[in-house]
């Protein structure tokens, strides 16, 4: 796996999760997120630990953003159960992502990348797996 595509990950990971401290009814703990798209061989699943102190950084956009390479270009936004957000990276590409809270312990949602040539259509489901994150990293 790349560094851009880590970040790629991470970025994906944290994004259902955020909405959370937004007004979604997500939990906190330890998540399976499960990412597939065309230029992946196979799907990748990950587990990740949120804490409610994650969730809060993230869920304030723009001035706790800690991706160097993109920035948020408007705080994410919530409507119902829909989560949304936008990047602009410094090599021109731009990013979409909406998620959906089916329910408390239920995300689903879709990250598109842009470079104006393009397009990288990512989709991703998360389900949470409780609330200890003993033996997540």
């Amino acid at each position: 796996m790349s560094m851009r595509t880590s970040r790629t990950s991470a970025w994906i990971l944290a994004l259902p999760l955020a909405a959370a401290a937004q007004a979604l009814n997500v939990k906190p703990g330890a998540w399976e997120m499960t990412t597939t798209g065309a230029m992946m061989s196979k799907p990748m699943v990950e587990r990740e630990c949120i804490t409610k102190a994650d969730i809060a950084q993230l869920a304030a956009g723009p001035d706790k953003d800690d991706d160097e390479d993109c920035k948020y270009v408007k705080p994410p936004l919530v409507s119902g159960n829909t989560w949304s957000a936008d990047k602009q990276c410094k090599n021109g590409r731009k990013v979409h992502a909406e998620f959906t809270a089916a329910s408390p312990e239920r995300v689903k949602g879709k990250v598109t990348s842009t470079d104006g040539k393009s397009a990288l259509t990512m989709d991703v489901s998360g389900k949470w797996l409780g609330a200890s994150c003993a033996g997540v990293r």
